[in-house]
């Protein structure tokens, strides 16, 4: 190719450049800037204070409103003159928090205090001044680092509070200690001291325990030019102060004891080199490293690192979104987990994003392809520059070109052959092979085609490639011969190439426009290879691919523009791995695997680690993805750019350089962080913390303080904001969790949409449980969770339940009341059938006697009654008993001999001498013991004991009565009656024989069948049917 001397010097001036570029960022940190601005949702672009609470909560103090952010979203406050728990003024100048938590925010020369269990603010200081001891009226409030509380008033005293050993002291600030324009300008501290600058210069340590001041200087205020100056100090930790003023920057170093009238008098005598001009320095901060950071107006930030004495400026690039932002610094601020946050004038809020060592880079342009020599050395073939040689130990780096023997600048493929000689295919330039020290070309003629897109090597030693157009070809070194197979002479399916992998079985993994195709090199066999669809979701597989890869399991990962299709050639299973399944973007262009059999996918801006895991019969893949926020360059990224080093670090080309990652280190990063409940909305509304919704307050306190949430059952469309304490800009972590209580199964956040929804959640108590899942896919240890009580509709509630219990209960006791009543109606029936019935059996047994017999019967019966009812001797009275009875025999014959012919006429039952109307002393005993009986009928432990206390006579007085007057003993005589009244209820009531044994006082229905049929000869149930 023709090149004009002109355009020679301009290519060599733009290596030089490019060369000079590598080794000035490889020595300069690679500092990347995240940015916040009003665009994110920042109140207002310049930025006074910032501050990380000690719940992760970032705290951004704006020239108009204070921003709370949470990683993801901004919550503003802003000042309302109608409201008194607002802020006091939009303005905020800088923000301190308290041992309890609490946010103190300086406005102008007023404080007010947040409160983040109420997310309300305090503008009444006297609480916290009662309890430091002060009086009047607030100039300045300083909290240490230590959470001790430092309180100037208006023409007083400096106050100071230990709240956690309760000490209190006090000092005196004035112009007639201190000299004039005393008042207070900035604190720090360090150890047990805290050190004040006064605007008049004069610098001062205290010691707020033992109430003394340690020492005191004057340096500055000799210095300083103005008699007022707004100053601020820094001490760092070595115990340096750092004193910025209007315009300048003074420096004590503890090391020299000395003074330095600004940092570039500083740095020239700590001998740094290539010192540019450090002005106007607004503020200074020192990260975990050691490294200085300084704030300027008009010069950006500067960076100082001591131990290589060298210093470093980052200023706005317009061009590169990953730049400082603004030239104007208002503040830094240092987070306790060392991230560094940048305050500007105009440019919102920026973090830095240190370097890592797991990722390293080079700019070397756009690189296609890459191979590593046998000493260690990374050859880097490019997209429009030739070939460079890197080595990775010294840094030191050789660029090959045209004038080397290069036919081309525009590399696709590269080899390292087992004879240590390496192999390059080009775009447009045939096969390129290195060794002795220079380039040879295989031309279009000697070789199928000039556009060489793959090269392997066999067991055997020979060379193969793959080509643009003229398939594959087999070249052997040693002799020079070219083997073509092609869609002509062969079955391989496209003579267009795109990839060529040697696997450890021997075969050759040929991929085409037209699928893929296997080669055995030995006997030369080709194998065309197709794959099915995803078995998942039937996707269909394209026909070409970017490369086709074998791993050591032997899956095949087909990649291409719509994702890496993952191949089981046991199972035949086919899976798609795209962004939709976690993959960090749908174009694959590359694969490799790594020493620990982790798979490493290049996507266009970023790559994916796959971590595989057979289970249950197939293989499962744990995603996590890295991009430029993890130090890779942005991209995009090149097709077949990856590469495994003999050492394990996985090379990437980018089309504006090289990743060189070191995958153990990078791969195995864990999850920091506790998530955070940062807010609640219901049915798409924002819920504030104290306010009525529906006439209810739902959050009393902040969701994260409180950990709970009472909702009714109309409230239950709801989502919970999450954060996490990480304090990252545009943090990009998901999160995982389960509902207990709804599902024991871990669900995912949506990317981008940190939050959680439900709908239509029924009634009941719940446990939230949420962790973190960073970019990576992975989850963290650290569980926050929160209790979720959806409350029932009113008649599901459990006082509901209580009154259905009263109210059924009510039912159960009327109902019965109406059954005992009917049974007490029955009762009283069957009684008054039954003695009527027996007057009249008696009465006509008593009619069928002569007026003489009966007369004289009763005479005889009336004397009788008389002497016993006056006996008072028992002998006696048995003997007379006896006479009764003979008397009742003789009655009973005689009525049987006249009543029986009338009787079986009339088919009557003749009745018994206990059925006649005995108007007798013994009649009135059985009249009184059927009475207690008929009482207690239900009552089955009556006895002769019971009857006895009742009828007022001794049991063997009573048994031996009843006995001779019925003929029956007093169990017998109480079961005859129960019987009689069960034969009543079975013919007359509708009850179960069982109700009917119970009613009648029988335990047992068995035992109450038994008696019923031994006195009526069948069981109850058949007598009921009989009489029916």
């Amino acid at each position: 190719m023709y090149y004009s001397k002109h355009n020679s010097y301009r290519l060599i001036l733009a290596l030089l450049l490019m060369m000079a570029s590598i080794y000035a960022n490889a020595d300069k940190p690679d500092l990347k800037f995240r940015r916040l601005d009003t665009r994110n949702g920042l109140s207002n672009s310049q930025v006074n204070c910032i501050l990380k609470d000690s719940k992760g909560f970032v705290w951004i103090g704006t020239q108009y409103g204070l921003n709370r952010y949470d990683g993801y979203r901004f919550r503003e406050f802003h000042s309302n003159i109608k409201d008194s728990t607002a802020l006091l003024s939009d303005y905020v100048d800088n923000l301190f928090e308290d041992v309890d938590g609490r946010i103190w925010v300086q406005q102008e020369l007023k404080y007010c205090v947040y409160d983040p269990k109420t997310e309300q603010f305090e503008q009444n200081l006297s609480p916290w001044l009662k309890k430091a001891g002060a009086e009047g009226a607030v100039e300045k409030v300083y909290i240490d680092k230590r959470k001790n509380y430092w309180i100037k008033v208006w023409g007083g005293k400096l106050y100071y509070y230990n709240p956690s050993k309760n000490i209190k002291s006090s000092f005196v600030v004035d112009d007639a200690k201190y000299g004039p324009n005393s008042g207070l300008s900035s604190f720090d501290s360090y150890g047990k001291h805290t050190v004040m600058i006064l605007k008049n210069g004069v610098i001062a340590a205290l010691d707020g325990d033992k109430g003394k001041v340690v020492w005191v200087s004057n340096y500055v205020k000799q210095r300083q030019t103005a008699d007022v100056v707004n100053n601020s100090i820094y001490i760092d930790h070595d115990r340096n102060y750092w004193v910025m003023t209007d315009g300048d920057c003074y420096v004590y170093m503890q090391k020299t004891r000395k003074w330095y009238n600004g940092v570039n008098h500083l740095l020239r005598k700590l001998g740094f080199a290539d010192v540019p001009k450090v002005e106007m320095v607004t503020s200074a901060m020192e990260d975990r490293n050691g490294h200085m950071f300084l704030g300027t107006n008009h010069s950006g930030l500067f960076v100082l690192d001591f131990a290589k004495k060298r210093i470093y400026q980052y200023e706005k690039d317009i061009n590169n979104e990953t730049s400082f932002s603004d030239i104007n610094v208002v503040c830094l601020y240092l987070d306790r987990s060392g991230q560094m946050w940048i305050g500007t004038y105009m440019g919102g809020v920026n973090q830095v994003v240190f370097g890592n060592t797991y990722v390293s880079k080079l700019k070397t342009g756009s690189v296609n392809t890459v191979t590593e020599d046998k000493e260690g050395n990374y050859w880097l073939g490019t997209n429009e520059s030739g070939i460079y040689r890197y080595n990775p130990i010294t840094g030191e780096s050789r660029h090959f070109t045209a004038a080397d023997g290069l036919t081309s600048n525009i590399l696709v493929a590269s080899l390292c052959a087992s004879d240590g000689t390496l192999w390059f295919g080009t775009y447009g330039g045939g096969l390129l092979h290195y060794a002795n020290g220079r380039f040879t070309a295989m031309r279009k003629g000697t070789i199928g085609d000039d556009n060489v897109w793959a090269v392997v090597e066999a067991p055997d030693k020979n060379i193969w490639i793959g080509t643009l157009g003229a398939g594959v070809q087999c070249i052997n070194p040693e002799t020079g011969t070219v083997d073509t197979y092609n869609s002509k002479n062969s079955r391989i399916a496209s003579d267009y190439v795109s990839s060529m992998q040697m696997t450890s079985e021997g075969w050759i993994v040929v991929g085409t426009s037209n699928n893929y195709s296997l080669i055995d090199p030995k006997t030369r066999k080709v194998v065309n290879m197709k794959l099915d669809q995803d078995s998942t979701r039937m996707t269909v597989v394209t026909s070409s691919n970017t490369q086709v890869f074998s791993d050591s399991r032997g899956l095949i990962w087909y990649c291409s523009a719509a994702g890496v299709h993952v191949l089981d050639n046991a199972t035949g299973r086919v899976t798609l791995l795209d962004q939709t399944t976690g993959l960090a973007g749908n174009a694959v262009y590359s694969v490799v695997e790594d020493n620990n059999k982790n798979i490493w996918v290049a996507t266009e801006y970023g790559v994916s680690l796959i971590l595989l895991k057979y289970d249950d019969g197939q293989w499962q893949m744990d995603i996590r993805n890295y991009n430029n926020r993890d130090g890779l360059l942005p991209g995009p990224y090149n097709q077949r750019s990856s590469f495994l080093t003999h050492d394990g670090k996985i090379l990437v080309g980018v089309t504006n350089g090289l990743n060189i990652i070191k995958p153990d280190q990078l791969g195995s990063r864990k999850v920091v962080g506790r998530p955070l409940f940062s807010g609640l909305m219901l049915y798409g509304q924002q819920v504030e913390v104290g306010k009525k919704y529906n006439g209810r307050v739902i959050l009393p306190e902040a969701l994260n303080e409180i950990r709970h949430m009472t909702l009714s059952y109309k409230e239950n469309m709801f989502t919970i904001q999450m954060a996490s304490d990480q304090g990252l800009i545009n943090n990009r972590s998901q999160y995982v969790y389960r509902l207990e209580g709804f599902s024991d199964k871990w669900m995912k956040t949506e990317i981008g949409n940190p939050n959680i929804s439900f709908a239509g959640l029924a009634p009941g108590t719940y446990k939230l449980v949420v962790k973190l899942l960073d970019d990576c896919n992975q989850i963290g240890a650290e569980e926050s969770c929160m209790e979720i009580v959806i409350n029932p509709p009113f008649w599901r509630t459990w006082w509901a339940y209580l009154i259905y219990i009263i109210l059924a209960g009510v039912l159960l006791w009327m109902l019965h009341r109406r059954e005992v009543k009917k049974l007490r109606l029955e009762k009283i029936k069957m009684v008054a059938e039954t003695e009527k019935r027996k007057r009249r059996e008696a009465a006509s047994a008593y009619d069928n006697m002569s007026d003489n017999l009966r007369h004289s019967f009763d005479d005889i019966f009336s004397k009788l009654d008389s002497l016993m009812s006056s006996e008072d001797n028992e002998e006696r009275y048995e003997q007379q008993q006896e006479v009764f009875s003979m008397v009742e025999s003789l009655m009973s014959d005689v009525n049987e001999k006249n009543t029986q012919p009338a009787e079986e006429k009339q088919g009557f039952i003749r009745p018994t001498i206990s059925d006649m109307q005995i108007v007798s002393l013994d009649q009135r005993l059985v009249n009184s013991a059927t009475e207690y009986v008929e009482s207690n009928l239900s009552n089955s432990d009556i006895s002769v004991e019971t009857m006895s206390e009742a009828l007022n006579m001794s049991r063997v007085h009573l048994y031996k009565r009843l006995t001779a007057i019925t003929g029956q003993t007093p169990s017998e005589f109480i079961r005859d009656i129960r019987l009689r009244h069960a034969e009543q209820l079975i013919l007359k009531s509708q009850l179960s024989i069982s109700e009917i044994s119970y009613k009648v006082g029988f335990n047992n229905p068995r035992y109450f069948t038994k008696y019923f049929k031994d006195k009526y000869g069948v069981i109850p149930s058949q007598y009921k049917k009989n009489e029916e």
